[in-house]
């Protein structure tokens, strides 16, 4: 993809143990100047805004908050389709494109190639990210916490004296 996209880098921001192999995997391939490890940033919104495409490569999550946010400020997404997260959160050609796991890395590099030489595709589908998050704001995520209070409340049975236990 670096040959075909020379405009184009990558940013990967977070610290792991899969640091030191990344590193030498970059130098190895010549990319030092493409991509970068990053760290850690308290910055990840200006980091998001920034950007162009927010690709989540990973086979498994349980939520993805990182792909929330990322959508959340008008990124779309790449990821697996089999991630469960991903298919939570990333609705195919309407905020992201899915690949399958399936079909192995060539699959996510394909989907990344499609919205890297389609820039009006690429703008659609982050016009849409923004809104397709909506059910996690602040105002909703509360609002079905208290629904969930009320209901316990509502079902919950008429107190009655503790068991005695005896011995």
């Amino acid at each position: 993809m670096a040959e075909r996209f020379p405009d184009w880098s990558l940013r990967i921001y977070g610290e792991g143990p899969e640091r030191p192999r990344l590193a030498a995997q970059i130098q190895r391939c010549g990319l030092g100047e493409r991509v970068r490890l990053m760290g850690q940033t308290k910055e990840i919104r200006q980091v998001y805004l920034a950007g162009d495409i927010f690709c989540h490569p990973a086979a498994h999550e349980g939520f993805g908050l990182a792909m929330l946010e990322a959508l959340a400020c008008g990124l779309p997404v790449v990821a697996f389709s089999e991630c469960q997260a991903a298919g939570e959160l990333v609705q195919h050609a309407h905020n992201g494109l899915l690949a399958s796991q399936a079909a192995g890395p060539a699959a996510l590099a394909d989907a990344l190639g499609l919205l890297m030489s389609d820039a009006g595709l690429r703008e659609r589908l982050a016009a849409m990210a923004p809104s397709s998050v909506t059910r996690f704001n602040r105002e909703t995520f509360a609002a079905s916490w208290c629904a969930v209070v009320d209901a316990l409340c509502e079902h919950q049975p008429t107190k009655q004296p503790p068991a005695r236990l005896v011995a």
